[in-house]
Parts: C-alpha cells; structure tokens; sequence
C-alpha cells in the first residue's frame, strides 16, 4: 500500500510548525512520517516517546518525526519503500517553493496528498508586498492545494478578509481554510490530489530555497544569559528580522523557548528536562531578508553574543 504524502509550506514563522505540532498531538492520521527542518520547534510530549535517536523520533500513536538532513531524497526514497507508514508530511523550509519538492508524490510507493500552505493572516499582506519576498510568497501560496489561513486568534476581521482574498487571487484552484487543524485529517485522508502538469514520476531534485534575498547566523553560547536583555535585543530589532528562534538558559538551570516572527516575540520557560530531542540548548538562530540581511543577521549575533 503506497503512503500518502502531503507537503506543508508557508513562509517564515507562518504557522507550520503549529500546525505539524496539532497533527501529532491529535493522533487521528493513524501511522504517520513526519519529516521536519528543526527537531527544536517540535513539542513531543516526553510521554508519547517509544524510542530516538539523533535523527528520529518514534511516538506510540504510531506516529515516526524525523529531522530533514542534507539527503532529503535518500529520506524520501527510504520513506516510499516502507510499508508500516500510511501518511507522509514534509514540512518545506520557510524559504522553499513546496511545489518543487509537490514532485516527490509521483515518486512510486507514494499516493499524491495536498500541497499545504500557511498563510499567515496578521503578515500576508506586508509579505506580499516587500520587494524582496512577495514572488516567494506568491509562488508558495500559488502551488497550494490548501491554504491555511494561520493566526487568527491575533489578526483582525480585516486582515482574514484580506488573506482569504488574496489566497484565492494566488490560488483560484485551492481550498481556503481557517486554522483549525481538526479540518485537516479528512483532506489528508481522503481521495488522491493530481499534481499539476509537469509533476512526473521520478526522483526529483532537492527542492531550492531563495537563499538569494535572505541570511541567517547561529548565535551559541547562551546558556548563562540574561534572558531579558535577549529578548530587548531582538525587539530593537523585529521590524528587520524575518525570523528568530532557539532556547537560552539563565545558568540557573532555567530555559526559555524564543520565537520572533511577524514581529511579534514570544518567551516560554522550558524545563531542561522537557527540552525537544535534539535540541541545542543556548542557540539561537537569526534570519534576515533583503539588501542589508547579512548586516542585520551579523549586528543583531555580534549584540547577543554579547549578553552575560
């Protein structure tokens, strides 16, 4: 029996990792594969754990999350072969066209799923129109099959409106959905997507990502810092930071998760011992876009890596 494989795309801090982190609370897609970029965002309740590794995580819902390495098509392949996996998602980096990687679902031992697309309601319309990322964005949106229509819960009545819109004016063909991910399991569930035209069986190339117009810096050694001074130094610079994410100790044997995306930044206390399997403790990673993105990634590192 071939595994359905559905990809979720969506640009920087748009909600997919929220929306992976729903379908693997819920359980309800039965045996599942989840391929992701960043074991770190992934919450995997300590209790759901059969077995790890460095590289994998098997839950006893059945459930299999892998972290995506530098051989994604040796994944895949591995991943069209097995026989004990009904669903297959690959979280696309935030700064990929999903259509690209949407190729692998001809691939044999796979049955096309839908292409996923978050959409996030509170940025879409500044993403779409910055010089520098709007063609991602659209191009993203563009291949969706289903549009998720993400942070509803911050955007106003307007800016849904707004989204739903343009989704539809991107992708006439897809189904716009509001985020909730109880919609969802029935559409991954049921009946076969067509890729487009030009989608043929084989093994495709690693699916690109416009790393022309964006940078990122890893910033380590925060394990004994002053959590407060961190998050100041990223909202002095959140107009000019497309994403931000990692986990900074105080050196007291407190941990807290960071995410800055949208320009919006949120902090969480994380006990060490709750921390996601393979997670770099006392990182955390920058990303910038545009003309200036290198100097904004290298003054916003050289900022926090001076913080004791």
């Amino acid at each position: 029996m071939s595994a359905r494989l559905s990809i979720i795309g969506g640009y920087l801090g748009s909600g997919k990792t929220t929306l992976i982190n729903a379908l693997l609370a819920a359980g309800t897609l039965g045996r599942t594969a989840v391929l992701v970029n960043d074991f770190g965002e992934i919450s995997i309740d300590a209790s759901l754990v059969a077995s790890q590794t460095e590289d994998t995580v098997e839950l006893t819902n059945g459930c299999i999350c892998c972290q995506i390495t530098d051989d994604l098509g040796r994944a895949m392949r591995a991943f069209s072969d097995r026989d004990d996996v009904d669903h297959v998602l690959v979280e696309v980096s935030g700064v990929g066209d999903p259509t690209v990687l949407g190729a692998w679902r001809r691939f044999p031992g796979f049955a096309p799923g839908p292409i996923i697309v978050c959409a996030d309601a509170t940025n879409l319309r500044t993403l779409l129109s910055d010089r520098f990322v709007s063609d991602l964005v659209e191009r993203q949106i563009g291949g969706a099959d289903i549009v998720l229509v993400t942070k509803a819960d911050r955007a106003s009545a307007a800016d849904i409106a707004w989204t739903r819109q343009a989704s539809l004016r991107l992708a006439p063909n897809a189904e716009i959905l509001d985020a909730d991910p109880s919609h969802l399991p029935a559409r991954l569930c049921g009946t076969e997507v067509s890729p487009r035209a030009g989608t043929l069986p084989g093994a495709p190339a690693p699916a690109p990502d416009a790393g022309g117009v964006h940078c990122s810096r890893t910033v380590d050694g925060l394990d004994t810092v002053d959590p407060a001074a961190i998050l100041s130094i990223l909202s002095d610079h959140r107009a000019l930071l497309a994403r931000a994410k990692g986990f900074i100790g105080d050196g007291h044997g407190r941990w807290h998760e960071v995410h800055l995306a949208s320009g919006r930044i949120e902090s969480r206390p994380l006990p060490r011992s709750s921390a996601p399997p393979g997670t770099a403790l006392g990182t955390i990673v920058l990303i910038a876009a545009g003309d200036n993105a290198q100097r904004t990634v290298e003054t916003v590192a050289s900022a926090l890596a001076a913080v004791r």
